[in-house]
């Protein structure tokens, strides 16, 4: 039996292993994590889409134009000076939300007369969550008509495939009636309070709909909203050439640009006719406000303090150039096979090799491993989960030292061969031995004496 002491240990701490991927671990769920985050900064991307500009209701424009929020119809005059420039889709990054002082006073009005020949502004509009769906089922006007396609027969998810929502805000009916674009606002950090991942897709009263990227995004790809197919778990297409991978709650993960370096056109300068407007031609503008007394500020995996418009251009950048990370996949059964695979082998091959051999091949497994990931995603845009593969081998390397020891074998260590030549004396001998030498320094005693006496 002890003789394969060392296989049945690397088997036995294979099995461990594979027992806690399996139920999983906090705190090794939220190394992977931080794993994740780690890949997201190191290989974040210097440069941003120029497919973005962002009109930004900044310092300059609030100083010249008074305090934000503005009324209506000082947005109906940035909107159409903006919708000279020619660009593909309009998004607003503020919400709209109905006012009886701005109706009375004639600037809804205004607004919806310049809506009317604006045909391509996506209008976010802000929505009520719930903790279960309503089975009911309704085409609320004006928003149905922005509802988004389930790619399966029955045209509906799981519950927990898509934000649940109980109640929407939608704008004044009087800037609905142009049948603006519409697309939720909804942004929630993880339980860590850290952005990574941005919902798509809500269920209303038995429909879909989009959020206000997915929205704004689709607009600019020159599809409309009904020819967005989710696939439940999957992904999202909008055409043949973007298709993107969402997890089982229909969320990105957002992959984030190193810097905030997307083309900025101060309102100001737009209002005052200062800039060429056809810098916006063919673009996806969004209009945000950037203030930070009124900005909503976010921590992310690169960046410390992100705005929140910038974390939505950073999402449409993602799906406009299909860079969108896939950290859905489903690799279990590869993991667990992964996980025997490598516990067959370190079992056969360790006690073959020193102690110092080992730990050499363990740790450079560590770092093959790091390699892996890192080209993982950075060619093929996927985060894999590999901490139970790494958790594997530092237990191997934990347990590498005992394969030779007592416990293990069952054998004593072997004494050096000068010591076993030597046989060790017995009592009766050492007495013996004793004893001759003994008499010898008693005879040699007498003779000395002997001999002086007859020299004198």
């Amino acid at each position: 039996m002890t003789k394969y002491s060392s296989y049945i240990l690397f088997l036995l701490i294979t099995f461990f292993v594979v027992i806690v991927s399996l139920n999983g671990v906090g705190p090794l769920d939220n190394l992977q994590r931080s794993m994740n985050d780690f890949l997201s900064s190191f290989t974040a991307s210097e440069s941003v889409s120029s497919d973005i500009v962002i009109v930004s209701i900044d310092d300059a424009a609030i100083n010249a134009y008074g305090e934000w929020p503005w009324n209506q119809d000082k947005i109906a005059d940035l909107l159409a000076a903006t919708a000279q420039g020619k660009p593909k889709v309009i998004a607003l990054d503020f919400i709209l939300s109905g006012n009886n002082l701005q109706d009375s006073a004639g600037y809804t009005d205004i607004l919806a007369g310049q809506l009317r020949w604006i045909d391509n502004v996506v209008i976010p509009y802000d929505i009520a969550l719930t903790t279960f769906r309503d089975n009911r089922t309704n085409n609320p006007q004006y928003l149905f008509e922005n509802s988004i396609t389930i790619d399966n027969q029955l045209g509906d998810m799981d519950e927990s495939a898509s934000l649940l929502v109980r109640k929407v805000f939608l704008p004044s009916q009087k800037l609905l009636r142009s049948k603006p674009y519409l697309g939720f606002d909804y942004l929630m950090p993880d339980d860590d309070r850290v952005v990574r991942h941005h919902s798509l897709v809500m269920n209303y009263e038995g429909y879909y709909y989009p959020s206000l990227s997915l929205a704004a995004t689709s607009v600019y790809l020159g599809k409309s909203l009904d020819q967005v197919k989710v696939t439940e778990a999957q992904k999202i297409t909008i055409d043949n050439n973007h298709t993107f991978a969402i997890n089982s709650n229909s969320e990105m993960f957002i992959s984030f640009p190193e810097a905030n370096n997307f083309k900025k056109i101060s309102a100001a300068k737009i209002l005052n006719e200062e800039v060429d407007i056809r810098n916006v031609a063919n673009k996806l503008v969004l209009i945000a406000v950037d203030n930070f007394g009124v900005n909503q500020y976010f921590k992310t995996p690169v960046h410390d303090q992100a705005s929140k418009s910038f974390i939505r251009a950073s999402i449409m950048q993602n799906i406009i150039n299909n860079n969108v990370l896939n950290s859905n996949v489903d690799n279990s059964l590869i993991n667990l096979l992964l996980l025997f695979i490598i516990g067959g082998l370190c079992a056969f091959i360790m006690p073959q090799v020193s102690s110092l051999y080992r730990f050499v091949i363990l740790f450079v497994g560590l770092i093959f491993l790091a390699n892996v990931n890192y080209f993982l995603y950075s060619s093929f845009l996927i985060l894999p989960n590999t901490i139970y593969i790494a958790l594997e081998l530092i237990c191997f390397m934990i347990a590498a030292p005992f394969i030779d020891s007592e416990l293990l074998t069952g054998k004593a260590k072997k004494s050096s061969p000068l010591k076993s030549k030597m046989p060790k004396p017995s009592k009766a001998k050492k007495f013996l031995f004793l004893k001759s030498r003994y008499r010898y320094v008693r005879f040699r005693r007498i003779f000395l004496i002997q001999l002086i006496r007859e020299l004198l």
